[in-house]
Order: structure tokens, then sequence, then C-alpha cells
């Protein structure tokens, strides 16, 4: 019997001892965002911002390892409305993968308040009740603000506003993972 009894307690000990090995090993999140540090790490950017009067140029790169990943982001505010256009762009120095690259744009020329005439959840305005219309032509300078978030990375955030305040955008840049409103 204290044979049997020993060698449940050095099994409960050896479980013990494996799980506060693991346990300290999955617990890397100094932060608490629940993203482990070195992974974090891995992903930090470097950023370049250019701020003109009706244009933002945000330039993101990775900031470490053999992968090329950038980000290139142009926000332009003008008469023709907000536009935004994106690249991505992926490379690993291995020459057996190829590099993957993304490109798209957008622009938001009004908002339009109407009724869903034919239920199909577009607007039709030959079909659809216009109530409102808004041009979105113009804009209040860019306010900018950088929040540090540890001593080495920063939280980049932009807002866009028509100069009556019925539209606004908020656009955030960041260096690292960080969470923004709950998201």
């Amino acid at each position: 019997m204290s044979k049997r009894h020993n060698i449940i307690v050095i099994v409960l000990i050896g479980f013990t001892l494996l799980y506060l090995n693991v346990n300290y090993v999955i617990a890397s999140d100094d932060d608490e965002d629940g993203i482990e540090d070195e992974f974090e790490v891995l992903n930090q950017r470097d950023i370049s911002i250019e701020i003109e009067a009706n244009q933002i140029q945000i330039e993101s790169s990775l900031r470490n390892g053999d992968t090329k990943d950038e980000i290139e982001l142009k926000i332009t505010n003008d008469t023709e409305g907000l536009s935004v256009e994106v690249s991505y762009e992926s490379e690993i120095t291995s020459e057996s993968v190829p590099v993957f690259e993304l490109e798209f744009g957008i622009i938001f020329r009004k908002l339009v308040e109407f009724v869903d005439i034919d239920s199909n959840n577009n607007y039709d305005p030959l079909i659809d009740d216009t109530i409102w219309e808004f041009n979105l032509t113009d804009f209040q300078p860019v306010r900018y603000a950088q929040i540090n978030i540890t001593e080495s990375t920063a939280l980049h955030y932009f807002i866009i506003n028509t100069t009556n305040g019925v539209f606004a955008a908020h656009i955030y840049f960041s260096e690292e993972f960080y969470v923004v409103n709950g998201t």
C-alpha cells in the first residue's frame, strides 16, 4: 500500500511540475492583451506618416524577420469626397514563395438616407424614396494624435470630419497589437 501511495504522490508531483512549466511558457503576455509577447514582437511594425492639407499617406513595414510585409494607405479628402486606397505586399525571402499583392480603393462621395421600397438592402434612386442626401465635399483639417502603447510602439489616430460634423472617419494604425474601443 505504501509503495502504491508513493507512486501516486510522485505522479501528482510530476503533473504539478509539468503544469507549472507549461503554464509558465503559455503565460508570456505581460501586457495582458491576449496575445503572446513573442508573437507581438515578431509582428511589430515601423510606420511613417505624411500629412498634407487634404491627404494622409501611411507606410507600414514589418520590423522583424525575413518577411517583406508592407502596407500602404492613402487617404484623400477633397471635392470628390473621401477616398481610401490600400495596398498590401508580402514576400518571404525564399525564392520558391511568390509575392502576394493586394490593392483596392473606395470613394465615399455622399451619404444618402432612403426608404428601401423593394427591400433589397441596396439604394436604387429609380425605385427607393430618397429622404436626404449629403455630399462629402467640405472637410476640416485632419486631426492626428500619437498614443504611446509601450516605450517602442505607438498607436496613430486620425480623425477626418466634414466641416459641419455630419460625417467623421476615425482611422487607427498601430505599431503592434492593441485593443481599441473593445475590438
